[in-house]
């Protein structure tokens, strides 16, 4: 592939993939200011447990997909073996059904509170119409289709966003509702998903047992990066899972609204990556080491930069949702992660993939989700301190994205442990002044080393600069 087409692809690819996360993003920030507001505290919180528990349906296809993902990228569409993917999906989506029927079973028949029920039905729906539909998303994204894929994120955020205020104006302020709502839409979009992916759809079935084979090898190059996202979803989820058991579901429902707020910013930036991996696959080193620099180093400083909006940010949201005043105060905590999970995932991640690195992500993310499990233990149940369990989720985020550029870093074969450190302390600085100063006056104190980190920065912009031309040459 030729440099110049390179980059015109990237850039394509990119402004599509950038539209679809706008607009995933205007959604949060919709849910975020109006459904807190509407529905309650209590009904907000069991909301959020059903995204908690959602969030990991995904390993349950025991890392099939991302086997396809690994094993496919790079291919154009028409280069696939079409009937044999359909038979493999075919005997994957057995599997899940079958895993799918037992959560509704467990569901319909729990002896737990209603409300909980209500979730695990919930989920277990969810998961047997995710499942399907991440798979064929996992093959649009390794082909390079980014935009269809786009499309469907499009689609489906739109008609969960129109339904939603629509639904909340008629009185329908239950998380009942919102669960519904969000099932529903999620079925459009598979739908969408299976008229974009018909060639596969209405292939004609493959022999069984090549195909079973091609499953299982799948499975075994995909579990470990599977097994990898399990502990690094973990990292977190752990300290939430804590924070319910220890304070209860009210006071879960507040922590998760800042949680909340910094990974929707976290998926809006790490969905963008999705755009470089089949794309980097095509690549030698030299141009891949490139690119790295450029992703780096850009999206490092718009990242710092974009920062500066908490202040007016909290400022509304304490204004619109005073009754989650208690919880929005450790966004000055969280917030960080943008910093740290963005870089991670845009950049350290995608290149440990491209580069087949599943044993090592494995590794760093069981070490930093033991780390979290052992911050989050102490502070919970021997200190008993809410800050310290936020601050602790933290630390272990800091320490995951340390450890993972240290080693994308030898794998790619450049050194940017200076600027690991810029940014371990502009994240530093930012929480101690936004939870101790607070206000206008954090703000400017942030800003003020930020614009030192921008100056010292611009050798690397320079850099940046330097790369798109010969890039582009």
């Amino acid at each position: 592939m030729a440099k110049n087409s390179v980059l015109k692809k990237i850039l394509s690819l990119f402004s599509i993939s950038l539209v679809a996360q706008i607009v995933s993003l205007a959604v949060s920030v919709v849910m975020i200011l109006y459904t807190p507001r509407h529905v309650g505290v209590e009904n907000y919180g069991y909301w959020q447990l059903y995204l908690m528990l959602a969030s990991f349906v995904g390993f349950f296809h025991l890392g099939f997909n991302d086997g396809i993902y690994l094993r496919q990228g790079g291919k154009t569409y028409e280069e696939l073996d079409r009937s044999s993917i359909k038979t493999q999906m075919s005997i994957v989506f057995a599997f899940e059904y079958l895993i799918g029927f037992g959560m509704l079973l467990y569901g319909i028949l729990s002896k737990s509170d209603a409300n909980k029920s209500f979730v695990w039905i919930g989920v277990a729906i969810y998961l047997m119409l995710v499942l399907p539909y991440s798979l064929f998303s996992y093959i649009l994204q390794a082909c390079g289709r980014v935009q269809w894929y786009s499309y469907s994120v499009i689609f489906e955020r739109a008609v969960f966003l129109i339904a939603l205020v629509v639904g909340i104006r008629c009185g329908l302020d239950r998380f009942q509702y919102l669960i519904a709502l969000d099932l529903g839409s999620r079925f459009l979009s598979f739908a969408f998903l299976l008229i974009v992916c018909r060639k596969i759809v209405f292939a004609k079935f493959a022999a069984f047992r090549p195909a079973m084979r091609e499953v299982f090898a799948n499975i075994g190059v995909g579990i470990k990066l599977m097994l990898s996202n399990i502990a690094s979803s973990l990292i977190i989820a752990v300290g939430r899972i804590m924070i319910e058991r220890a304070w209860g579901i009210e006071t879960f429902g507040k922590i998760s609204l800042s949680i909340s707020l910094a990974n929707y910013l976290i998926v809006f930036l790490t969905a963008l990556s999705i755009v470089l991996f089949p794309i980097l696959r095509t690549l030698d080193r030299e141009n891949a080491r490139k690119i790295y620099h450029i992703a780096r180093t850009v999206f490092m400083i718009l990242i710092a930069i974009a920062m500066l909006a908490y202040v007016p940010m909290r400022w509304v949201l304490e204004k619109l949702l005073p009754q989650y005043a208690d919880g929005l105060q450790y966004l000055a905590i969280l917030f960080p992660m943008c910093l740290f999970e963005a870089r991670l995932q845009l950049v350290s991640v995608t290149y440990l993939k491209v580069y087949r690195k599943e044993n090592g992500m494995l590794l760093l993310n069981v070490i930093s989700l033991a780390i979290s499990a052992a911050l989050c233990s102490i502070t919970v149940f021997a200190l008993k301190s809410l800050n310290w369990t936020v601050i602790a989720i933290l630390v272990a985020i800091a320490v995951r994205s340390v450890l993972f550029d240290w080693y994308a870093e030898r794998v790619v074969g450049v050194r940017y442990t200076v600027n690991g450190i810029a940014e371990i302390v502009l994240g530093i600085v930012f929480s101690a002044t936004a939870w101790y100063i607070g206000g206008w006056k954090s703000a400017l104190i942030y800003a003020a080393v930020l614009a030192g980190y921008l100056c010292w920065n611009i050798p690397n912009v320079k850099k940046v600069v330097r790369n798109l031309k010969e890039l582009r040459s």
